[in-house]
């Protein structure tokens, strides 16, 4: 019995040994496990508190995600409406060099234009210049021949009717035969006489008896108005004929023109003065056969 209790004993001393080993170790562990709880408790709080403060930033993030993506939408419109104002300004700036380009071109025909209007004008201005020097001319004529006509008017007051003897081969005036004892105005016989023809003409002889102005006048009206050539101007286009407003002239008044009693042409009267007017040629190649001299006889 008393062997049992020792063995009892020392079994129970082995398993109280034995617990104690295990309760060391149990509490060894124990402690163990509460220190790395303790610090598994710690990292926890750790990944907690990361895990918040990386929600937090998940949260700020998608917010500045939402707000960059507001912006991005706004960006995208903004683009869009930069495009379409680039596109717009593209197609202005493609007008502005269409109208830049058809301006040189207008540009370039108005300096062609106007390099062809100063040609014209220097043009014009020779020209002018010229027809001005012919006006100066036409006027120094016009001068010279209104003189011309004035010293005609004033020969002419004194110009007398009166009877010359004339021998039968003696020309007319016109190219006609005279008779022996003609009627001609004694300024026309006088100037026979002093050119010194050697025609026959003769001086009145101191005895003659001057037929009046008047009785001519009547006989010259009676067979139409005659009279003669004094000026041809073929520059100009005119002649000036021996009658005048004071022989019943008027403009308007047309004459046949005779050259050795053959009708050659007619003149218009144009201007008209005392004893002389100045009339217009009725067709243009008249002034070529017409002379100084050529009788005229008014178209009833």
């Amino acid at each position: 019995m008393a062997d049992k209790a020792k063995i009892l004993l020392v079994v129970l001393i082995v398993l109280m040994v034995i617990s104690l080993g295990l309760a060391g170790v149990l509490f060894f562990s124990l402690q163990k496990e509460q220190t790395a709880r303790a610090t598994l408790q710690e990292e926890l709080n750790v990944v907690t508190a990361a895990k918040k403060s990386a929600e937090l930033k998940i949260e700020e993030t998608k917010k500045k995600v939402a707000e960059l993506e507001n912006k991005i939408t706004d960006n995208n419109t903004q683009i869009e409406t930069l495009n379409k104002e680039l596109l717009q300004q593209k197609a202005e700036k493609e007008d502005a060099f269409a109208r830049v380009k058809q301006m040189q071109e207008t540009l370039e025909q108005q300096t062609n234009l106007r390099a062809v209007l100063q040609e014209q004008v220097a043009a014009a201005e020779v020209e002018a210049k010229r027809m001005q020097e012919e006006l100066n001319k036409i006027k120094f004529l016009k001068a010279g021949l209104e003189e011309k006509i004035k010293d005609l008017e004033k020969s002419s007051e004194y110009v007398e009717l009166g009877k010359i003897v004339v021998t039968p081969e003696t020309p007319s005036l016109f190219g006609t035969p005279l008779p022996e004892t003609a009627e001609v105005p004694a300024a026309v016989a006088n100037d026979k006489v002093s050119s010194g023809s050697g025609s026959g003409t003769k001086p009145l002889p101191a005895g003659a008896s001057k037929q009046p102005a008047e009785k001519a006048k009547k006989d010259i009206s009676s067979s139409g108005l005659e009279g003669k050539v004094l000026v041809v101007n073929r520059d100009y286009n005119f002649v000036v004929i021996n009658v005048g407003s004071k022989d019943g002239v008027g403009i308007g008044n047309e004459f046949s023109v005779y050259s050795n009693d053959k009708l050659i042409g007619v003149v218009k009267v144009e201007k008209v003065h005392d004893s002389m007017a100045a009339a217009g040629f009725g067709a243009s190649d008249l002034k070529d056969k017409i002379n100084e001299g050529n009788k005229v006889v008014r178209k009833r």
